[in-house]
Formats: C-alpha cells, structure tokens, sequence
C-alpha cells in the first residue's frame, strides 16, 4: 500500500543516514591513524579530534586529551619512524568505531626516552625496535565527526608508554 511505501522509505532514508553517519566516522578513524602516522599532530588534533577527547581505560580517565598527545610528540622525538599498524577497523551500528590489533612500531633513533618520573633511555647501538602488543580500541565520535574519546578495550603488558619503555630494557619484562 502507499503508506506502507512511504513508511518504508522514511525507514530506509533514516537507517541510509546512519549508514552514512558511520561511514563518515569510519573515514574520521582512518584519518586519525594516517595523521598520527605521518606524525601531523596539530592536523589530526584539528581536523579529527574534538575540543574534550579523554583517553579512558577500564571506565577511568587516565589522559587528558593534552596529555595523549604530549606524549606522542615525546615518542616521536625518540621513535622517528613510529608509526600504527592497525588490522581491522569496523563501524559499530552506535557510530562508534573500533580499530583491533592497534600495533605501536618504531625504532629508538632520536632522543633518550623517558616519561614520568622515569630516567631517560639513551640510544643504544644497534638501535633498539620495539612493537607493543596488540592493543583493541574504540573511537566515538559527536555528531560532527570530531573524536570525543579514545577508548583502550585491550591493552598487553607492553603497551603504551610503558611498553616501549620495557622494551629498551627500563622495566624487567613481566
């Protein structure tokens, strides 16, 4: 009947925009890796991620959106040629996105590596390559597109700041 038609295509129209909506966000997460890839920080924090963008794990916050990104320049002064590998991500039908198997991978080339209260690393020679473990997480996004947080799901004992610092032989591997 007409009105069973025009009830359809309202429905399709909406679930079409959501499907767009999604992928609109599938794009903003892509996006994030390849500034972060490419190390343009002041793009990525323009284009991709929102004024608020707290970095939660575990239901706490444990980094403001400041401090993420403090410490991936700090990485990047010590890791020259740090860089995401990510095997999957895919939409979920909430908007958000989640990107699995996030791998950290670099070479220790630049400055010594420390962070927090912990003494800096110098360069050893040869230099030392670290890969994190595979970490799973999840970006939402606002209705503009913009990251509103990133959200550790899974994390190994060598992940994040720590890992790397492990890996150059700061902290005995557990």
């Amino acid at each position: 009947t007409p009105k069973t038609a025009t009830r359809r295509k309202a429905t399709d129209s909406k679930e079409a925009a959501q499907t767009d909506e999604s992928d609109l966000n599938m794009e903003q997460a892509k996006l994030f890796f390849h500034y972060c890839n490419t190390h343009e920080i002041d793009e990525c924090l323009r284009v991709v991620v929102a004024e608020e963008c707290p970095v939660v794990m575990k239901n706490e916050q444990i980094l403001t959106k400041d401090e993420f990104f403090g410490a991936f320049r700090d990485c990047i002064e010590s890791f020259p040629d740090l860089r995401f590998e990510v095997s999957r991500i895919e939409k979920q039908p909430d908007g958000s996105v989640i990107c699995s198997d996030v791998m950290v991978i670099g070479t220790h080339t630049g400055k010594p590596f420390g962070f927090g209260p912990f003494e800096p690393i110098d360069v050893k020679d040869p230099p030392v390559k670290i890969r994190n473990d595979p970490e799973d997480v999840q970006l939402i996004f606002d209705e503009h597109h913009k990251m509103i947080k990133y959200v550790f799901l899974t994390q190994g004992n060598l992940s994040g700041p720590p890992g790397l610092y492990t890996q150059l032989g700061g902290f005995p591997v557990i």
